[in-house]
C-alpha cells in the first residue's frame, strides 16, 4: 500500500517537539486532524485516552429500545462485525453478551 503525504503540511512546532522532531509521525498526525500537543497525547498515550460517553451515540437510545424489543419479541438479531481483530473480538463479545 502506498501512502501518500504532502509535503507541504502545515505542522504546528509545539506539535513536532511533542512528536520528537520525527516529521513523519507530526505530518501524519496532522492528516489525521490532530493538531495540537493534547490531542496528540490522547491519541499516542492510553493512559490520556478518554474514550467518548456511550451517550454521545446519535440515536443509542432508539437501538437499545429496538434491540430490548427484538429480545422481548425473541426476534432474530443479525449481528454483523468487520474483518479485523477488533472488529472480530467486538462482535465476539456483542454476540456473546446479546445471548445472555
Amino acid at each position: 500500500m502506498n501512502w501518500q503525504l504532502s509535503s507541504n503540511t502545515q505542522i504546528p512546532t509545539d506539535l513536532l517537539d511533542f512528536a520528537g522532531d520525527d516529521s513523519l509521525l507530526a505530518r501524519l498526525l496532522v492528516q489525521r486532524g490532530i493538531s495540537s500537543v493534547d490531542q496528540a497525547r490522547a491519541f499516542l498515550d492510553p493512559e490520556a485516552y478518554l474514550p467518548a460517553r456511550p451517550t454521545d451515540l446519535p440515536d443509542l437510545d432508539l437501538a437499545v429500545d429496538r434491540l430490548n424489543r427484538a429480545i422481548r419479541r425473541q426476534e432474530l438479531i443479525g449481528v454483523w462485525g468487520d474483518f479485523d481483530v477488533d472488529g472480530q473480538t467486538s462482535t465476539a463479545l456483542l454476540v456473546s453478551t446479546l445471548k445472555n
